[in-house]
């Protein structure tokens, strides 16, 4: 299991030092008021100081001509820098300074005031070295003449200082500041602007670098220069007190930081009034200092208030409101709310750019935290893009500044998640060096750096490395911070590990207990950070042979991440799920591992091991479809705006995804925006989604039918201690299966290594289609590849089946939870030791997860009760166009042809007229049905649609192969409706804009609450890229988000007349009252008994997925319908099945199982 490291975050409006392990801020200037620091001089004072030259001596020392040249070329300059010609201006001042200083020398004050203008201006353009070299000229000209210490050399120094400082050259910039606070004091006495300015600069340098007592005293001394001076200003002695409660706090000296923080927040309130703009920053100052102490309630209102009258005195989208806005983020992002987290930062990220522009500083800092945010959630592609882009801005301030360093710090640790432990430790010495030379070698982010660094030595096997550095850590945090620092946690946290490798397993203990002791003291009991340190503790304790304790400190550990996995899943979109959820895998497998090495025969454990796969199995899906709910139900005006915003960009996606050339940065900027309103929409709902923890053994029998047995199916990789550490290789995947009865008896079942199984799985597959796709025509064909179907399908039940034992001799009914290749297997073609299909003994309903058993039914407004939709107008041009098209389009000639492909640009959709049979007939059971065919079958009409109870769609499907341009799953599969070949002009008013193909993702914006059934006749539409763990992404997923409680759809295509065949019969079970999944399989018995149907390939193409019940029954009614049908099903199919064996029309192969899997794994 990961240790923890330290990235660090963008700087808040104030500072605190390095914060809570995974959430570290970075020390930043943290003026509460706002900052001492001197802008730019403008450029009309620099040449104003220009003008009084004219008249100076210096100037009689020229010649007429050359005077007059002079000032031409000043004015000609000064004029083209008001035009904004800068680059111009430039070169006109160069060569007035060349004559001027060919005719007087560089030891002038003219000189000087030229040099000082070019200087400005070469900031101005952006050539900062440039700058440098010219302030340091017009300093040199200037001292030559006026000496050291004449106050004119202020005006100089301050820029100097400046530049150095914003470029982290801060030694420099250190020297350039205390001449001028000593030249300032000469003169104008400690009371001046000049003096008090510099000495607040000093502050800010001294805190950068880690020297909090010279921070502090120079903090002491200027509140002193402030207090001492005639009518102190209230604003000044505010930042001047808040500054310093920030240095008094990263020495620990908290009580007097934060009676300092209220001190300027009282003088504030006292002097300008409650609403104030300034008593914003101030309430701002005293919520970080709160945030920093982990007194999360006490700094929330404050922030909140802070925000608001931000607000309110600058307006909603001022550059002012980005800075609360961000904190508020950052406090929410401390407090595990990545929901709140995220909108705010998104919200200050949006304010930055749109006020200072893309490549501002604080642009990167707010892309730097919504780094770490989706850090945090597991998104480790989403993470990168943003520290990328944070790192790409931040260079612009010089590769040397410590802003650089933060960011390659926080990459580093990206990689060491990636387990990259080679470039992880490559980008954290390069951050550590950077640290070193800017800020000094006792800098608290320099400890920062070493501890981040001994860790991947550590696991690069550099143990003395590594344990010199975490030592160099503790003596710098100890100098810091004093002891018991939640960094000193940290560190002895990851000292517990090498400890560990060197055989000292007491010592590591001790480490890991200490650690333990300082996080719930300063985080809490519950903090979710507290979980992993509990999960490592309990590797050594396994490791030690102590498997009791191990086991008692893992259930710790699952219940903090429990309570904290629901508020982390309340906001992104279904892919975020998948990667929050994709960082837990690892604990669900070391349970397992834990469970099945040590506790075998265990029955509490056993229970544990499997509540900790309901824990995360298909909890993305449920989620996002609780979210969805929530939303359709508490919509206001706000978030339907948003919703239909986000709706409108899941249509742009698709087009764009679909379009022939893919336009990368265009699809880039509509992920973003879709993002940002997800998150406006989960923090519409967050206080509104309620608790929704996994499910117990106990509730989920209960909702289990009478004779039901579930068949929770998981895979997962055995662990060793050293492998949860990350120190050796986890074991080879393999495939168990929990089975829990209506009685709530648990067993499991390991079926062993995964490859094996899922290669029978992709032959069973292929055979089940190979007769159809070679087309085979007689019935001695079909008999005989019954016979290879058969055999394939008994050696699949033989180790997917077969183990689970005497289980299933008392169901009637399985619910299957697959996972992996599984979930493209049909159940029902699987063949017993006695030779029937499944289908015979049992009924069979498919579920993203046991904890679907629980799920309240879902509710919504039901305006039509059944759609059917089918024979869309696709806009052919008809069988010459047809021909004619052929050379350059590749025509679909029948629902079941071969429509996996790279993209869909160049196919062309030939009208189906089977299904026009098929949506006919099944209108005909329903008195109330509206059959939607021709040009009403369209995508506008689908999209219109409002939870009807049933929805039956007949047209082509399509399914990506993964090969192509199309990245995300649910933008690869689909649906053609009307329209799909192009819209002419008769029918451009239905189509209301949309191009005719259906995505997943944009079938994922359907209104489908309280729709009781969904049915695809479609080819595909089962099939997608598979997610250990968390099902088939693509119409499956696609409409259970929508809010369909069940649904019916293929693992491969059929032809049309077997298709309308099933579903006729389903339908007429349906009308009849019969079980949704009883319809269905009465339809596939029947077929099963028929000649032209009997093989398989035929009746268990279509699975069915959700509630099995009657349309109107709820889960306490009677015992289902079919099991007044005997288990082993109709007489005379078992017999006809034992005289014709299966067979298989596989008319075409979807995509190769083993490409189409991709297991994914932290």
């Amino acid at each position: 299991m990961p240790h923890t490291s330290n990235r660090v975050e963008a700087a808040k409006g104030n500072a605190r030092g390095i914060g809570r392990p995974g959430a570290e801020h970075s020390p930043a200037q943290g003026v509460t008021l706002g900052s001492g620091v001197c802008t730019p001089v403008v450029w009309a004072v620099g040449f104003a100081l220009a003008l009084w030259l004219t008249a100076a001596p210096a100037y009689a020392q020229l010649d007429d001509a050359t005077l007059q040249a002079v000032l031409a070329l000043n004015e000609e300059g000064d004029r083209l820098r008001s035009e904004g010609r800068l680059d111009e201006a430039i070169a006109k001042l160069d060569e007035g300074l060349a004559l001027l200083v060919a005719a007087v020398g560089e030891a002038n004050l003219e000189v000087a005031t030229l040099r000082f203008n070019q200087a400005i201006l070469l900031e101005a353009n952006g050539n900062l070295d440039g700058a440098l070299l010219a302030y340091a000229g017009a300093l040199a000209s200037t001292e030559a003449v006026a000496g050291l210490e004449h106050p004119e050399l202020i005006e100089i120094l301050e820029p100097l200082g400046r530049l150095h400082k914003d470029r982290g050259e801060l030694d420099d910039a250190v020297q350039y500041y205390q001449r001028l606070v000593l030249i300032a004091v000469n003169h104008f006495g400690p009371s001046s602007e000049q003096a008090q300015n510099g000495l607040t600069q000093l502050f800010h340098i001294y805190y950068d670098q880690g020297d909090t007592p010279n921070a502090v005293e120079a903090g002491e001394l200027l509140l002193v220069m402030l207090r001492s001076g005639w009518g102190a200003d209230a604003r000044k002695l505010a930042v001047a007190m808040g500054n310093l409660a920030i240095a008094k706090s990263a020495m620990g000296r908290n009580d007097e930081a934060e009676a300092l923080h209220k001190e300027a927040l009282a003088a504030l309130e006292d002097e300008l009034g409650p609403d104030a703009p300034e008593v914003a920053l101030a309430l701002n100052g005293l919520a970080v200092h709160y945030q920093g102490l982990d007194r999360y309630e006490e700094a929330l209102p404050l922030l909140v208030r802070s925000l608001a009258l931000t607000e309110m005195n600058t307006g909603p989208d001022s550059v002012e409101v980005a800075v609360p806005t961000h904190n508020l983020g950052s406090l929410y992002h401390d407090l595990g709310q990545f929901d709140e987290a995220e909108v705010r930062y998104l919200r200050a990220l949006a304010l930055w750019s749109a006020n200072l522009g893309d490549s501002s500083v604080r642009v990167a800092d707010a892309a730097n935290s919504l780094g770490t945010l989706y850090q945090d959630k597991g998104d480790l592609a989403l993470a990168r893009q943003y520290y990328e882009r944070a790192l790409a801005i931040r260079r612009t301030q010089g590769d040397e500044h410590p802003s650089v360093a933060d960011t390659l710090n926080n990459l580093a640790e990206l990689e060491r998640s990636a387990e990259n432990w080679e470039q992880s430790r490559t980008l954290y010495g390069e951050a550590l060096a950077i640290w070193s030379s800017t800020l000094g070698a006792r800098h608290p982010r320099v400890a920062l750096g070493l501890g981040n660094l001994a860790l991947t030595e550590e696991h690069l096997g550099a143990l003395d490395d590594a344990w010199e550095h975490s030592q160099q850590a503790l003596d710098i945090l100890g100098e810091v911070y004093g002891e018991g620092s939640t960094q000193e946690a940290l560190v002895r946290h990851n000292r517990a590990a090498l400890l560990w490798r060197r055989g000292d397993l007491e010592g590591a203990d001790r480490e890991y207990a200490a650690a333990q002791a300082i996080w719930e003291r300063t985080l809490g009991p519950e903090d979710p950070d507290l979980a992993a340190l509990l999960d490592n503790r309990a590797a050594l304790k396994w490791a030690a042979g102590d498997p009791a304790t191990a086991l008692e400190l893992h259930t710790k550990a699952m219940s903090i991440r429990e309570k904290n996995l629901e508020r982390m899943l309340v906001i992104g979109d279904d892919s975020q799920k998948l990667a929050t959820l994709a960082q837990l895998e690892v604990y669900t497998h070391g349970t397992l591992s834990l469970f099945r090495q040590e506790f075998p025969d265990d029955p509490e454990v056993m229970r544990l091991a499997f509540e900790s796969v309901l824990s995360v199995k298909g909890r993305a899906l449920e989620a996002t479809a609780r979210h969805g709910a929530t939303l359709r139900t508490h919509l206001d005006e706000a978030s339907r705006t948003a919703l239909d915003a986000l709706t409108a960009i899941k249509t742009q996606l698709a087009r764009a995804a679909l379009a022939a050339e893919v336009d990368a940065e265009a699809t880039e900027a509509l992920m973003v925006r879709a993002r940002e309103l997800e998150a406006q929409l989960g923090v519409a709902v967050s206080g509104l989604v309620g608790e929704d923890p996994s499910p117990t053994l106990g509730a989920l029998a209960a909702a289990l039918p009478p004779q039901g047995l579930l068949l929770e199916y998981v895979m997962f990789r055995p662990y060793t201690p050293a492998a949860l550490m990350g120190w050796e290789r986890a074991g080879d995947w393999r495939y168990a299966v929990f089975a829990l009865s209506a009685d709530g008896e648990l067993s499991w079942h390991d079926l062993g290594p995964a490859a094996a199984i899922d290669e029978v799985a992709t032959r069973f597959r292929t055979a089940l289609q190979r007769c159809s796709k070679e087309k085979c025509e007689t019935v001695e064909e079909w008999t005989a590849d019954a016979a290879v179907v058969r055999g394939i399908g008994h050696e699949l039940f033989t180790v997917v089946v077969a183990p689970i034992g005497e289980p299933l001799n008392t169901a009637a009914h399985l619910l299957i939870s697959p996972d992996g290749a599984l979930a493209l297997v049909p159940f029902d073609a699987l063949v017993d030791e006695g030779g029937r299909y499944l289908l015979q003994l049992f009924a069979t309903t498919y579920l993203s997860s046991g904890a679907e058993l629980v799920r309240p039914r879902r509710e919504g407004s039901g305006a039509q009760e059944v759609v059917v939709l089918g024979d869309p107008d696709y806009d052919e041009a008809g069988a010459d166009a047809l021909v004619a098209m052929s050379e350059t389009r590749s025509a679909v000639q029948r629902r079941e042809a071969d429509v996996v492909a790279r993209e869909l640009s160049g196919l062309l959709w030939p009208r189906l007229p089977g299904t026009a049979e098929e949506v006919r007939a099944i209108g005909e059971l329903f008195d109330d049905a509206q059959v939607l065919t021709g040009s009403s079958a369209s995508e506008a009409n689908l999209k219109a649609l409002h939870g009807p109870k049933i929805l039956h769609i007949a047209t082509h499907g399509f399914f990506l192969g993964e090969d192509g341009a199309v990245g995300a799953p649910l933008l690869r599969s689909g649906l053609a409706l009307a329209g799909a070949n192009g819209v002419s002009a008769e029918m451009s008013a239905q189509m209301q804009g949309e191009d005719g193909l259906l995505t997943a993702m944009e079938a994922s914006s359907l209104d489908l609450w309280g729709t009781r059934l969904v049915v695809l006749s479609a080819c595909d539409t089962g099939v997608g890229e598979l997610v250990a763990g968390q099902g088939v992404m693509g119409l499956r997923r696609a409409l259970a988000l929508a809010g369909a409680e069940s649904e019916v759809m293929s693992l491969w295509q059929v032809s049309d007349r077997a298709t309308q065949r099933l579903f006729t019969g389903t339908y007429e079970g349906i009308a009849a009252g019969e079980s949704r999944a009883y319809a269905l399989r009465r339809a596939q018995m029947e077929m099963l008994s028929e000649g032209p149907y009997f093989h398989p390939y035929f009746w268990s193409a279509f699975i069915f997925s959700g509630d099995w019940r009657p349309l109107d029954e709820t889960r306490t009614d009677r015992p289902e319908r079919w099991m007044e049908i005997p288990r082993g099903g109709c007489a005379c199919a078992v017999e006809r099945e034992a005289s014709l064996s299966s067979q298989s029309w596989a008319l075409w192969s979807v995509l190769a199982l083993g490409v189409m899997v991709r297991l994914r794994r932290k």
